[in-house]
């Protein structure tokens, strides 16, 4: 089970926790993220560059993932971070001017998912093998910030 699996209602988590459980280095350690209140059950992060391997394996609760890059960051979503979560239904990761890498599994299991948008303006996206298998109704999309300008 992922990190979150058992929290129905997290609104607000230390970050410094976050990283002895598979989270790398933060900008600020007090950043609150929010997770699974009554009316959206999604996760928002400001800078998190790093989704470890199980990091969020198993979490049911989570529907929605929306991630903004810092500018010249590379985001790392590892194998398997995102790994049968049952619910999740849309994914948008935003990059500014860094990388975007998405390794191999790691949205796989995911029979909900709908909708990937990831945005890019400068370096494309390095994607692994088969990040979506298992994702029957997955429309993935990449793109410039502004549009999305490119299917897979």
């Amino acid at each position: 089970m992922g990190l979150f699996s058992k929290k129905p209602r997290l609104e607000k988590i230390d970050i410094e926790r976050l990283l002895k459980h598979g989270f790398i280095a933060t900008g600020n350690k007090r950043a609150p993220v929010r997770y699974a209140d009554e009316e959206y059950r999604g996760l928002t992060l400001n800078y998190m560059p790093h989704f470890l391997k199980g990091c969020f394996t198993g979490c049911q609760r989570l529907e929605n993932l929306l991630y903004g890059c810092k500018e010249r960051e590379t985001v790392t979503i590892h194998a398997g971070a995102f790994d049968s979560c049952a619910n999740l239904k849309t994914i948008e990761i935003r990059s500014f001017s860094g990388g975007i890498v998405v390794e191999d599994g790691a949205f796989c299991n995911c029979p909900l998912l709908e909708k990937v948008y990831i945005s890019y303006q400068f370096m494309r996206p390095i994607i692994g093998n088969e990040p979506f298998s298992n994702c029957p109704n997955a429309k993935i999309v990449f793109g410039s910030a502004s549009t999305y300008t490119h299917g897979w």
